[in-house]
């Protein structure tokens, strides 16, 4: 049976995919097995993200997509079950949960296309290596999906809003963790934060009052089968930054 919070953090997951994937103009299918990419999804984000442990469903899906995109695909698994053929685990991680918690904070929300484009510019630098434009000025519409901002703007992070969490993501910038912490409990209100992180990131979260809830496992295909990095390795994992879609 899957942990409830860890259950809850993998749904938030997914809903910050739809809103990716929407601002993009990308379809996708979504129901309680799984999130699943109709075309190539934007770097750092897989073809499949699980949310069922339903493995047969699942490793079903996973033929499907490999035999629909021969130069490779990404998987998120978000439940440590899976043991999907031709791929390989890039990367382990952490889900993370808090308790609502009252904050202030004196980060802002993104509101203009500018300020947005000025925030990837720094998000890009602390380490996400990609050409493509990756927040799209509609996710500015998107009322559960906030965009924040330190004050001196080097430093930021993204909350998505679900029913019964926030998804706290992206986190980047010179400000410590916490802080991102408190400008997304700040917004949170009494709704619990989720998320996901490893290494030193996880540290920082657990530092932060994060708890861990349960393990997540990253797959790609076997190298070798001429899968593209925009697909594969930046669909699971950015370097030196927060990850979590």
């Amino acid at each position: 049976m899957i942990e409830p919070r860890t259950k809850m953090a993998a749904a938030n997951n997914a809903d910050l995919y739809a809103a990716m994937f929407d601002a993009h103009g990308i379809s996708y299918a979504r129901d309680g097995h799984s999130f699943t990419a109709h075309a190539t999804p934007p770097p750092y984000y897989s073809h499949l993200t699980c949310q069922s442990d339903d493995t047969a469903e699942l490793h079903d899906r996973i033929a499907t997509l490999q035999a629909a995109h021969p130069k490779g695909i990404g998987v998120k698994d978000s439940f440590d079950q899976l043991s999907p053929a031709n791929m390989v685990p890039l990367f382990s991680a952490s889900w993370i949960w808090r308790a609502p918690q009252p904050a202030h904070s004196d980060w802002t929300r993104i509101t203009t296309a500018n300020a947005l484009a000025h925030w990837e510019t720094m998000w890009k630098a602390a380490g996400s290596l990609t050409d493509h434009t990756m927040f799209p000025p509609a996710l500015l519409d998107d009322t559960k999906f906030a965009v924040l901002q330190s004050d001196d703007k080097l430093s930021g992070c993204i909350v998505n809003l679900s029913d019964d969490c926030a998804g706290l993501s992206n986190v980047f910038g010179p400000a410590p963790f916490a802080d991102a912490t408190r400008a997304a409990a700040a917004m949170a209100g009494d709704l619990p934060l989720v998320g996901y992180e490893s290494g030193s990131q996880l540290d920082a979260a657990t530092a932060a009052g994060f708890a861990q809830t349960g393990t997540l496992r990253f797959f790609a295909n076997t190298p070798g089968c001429g899968a593209a990095p925009h697909e594969i390795l930046f669909s699971a994992r950015r370097p030196h930054v927060t990850f979590t879609p």
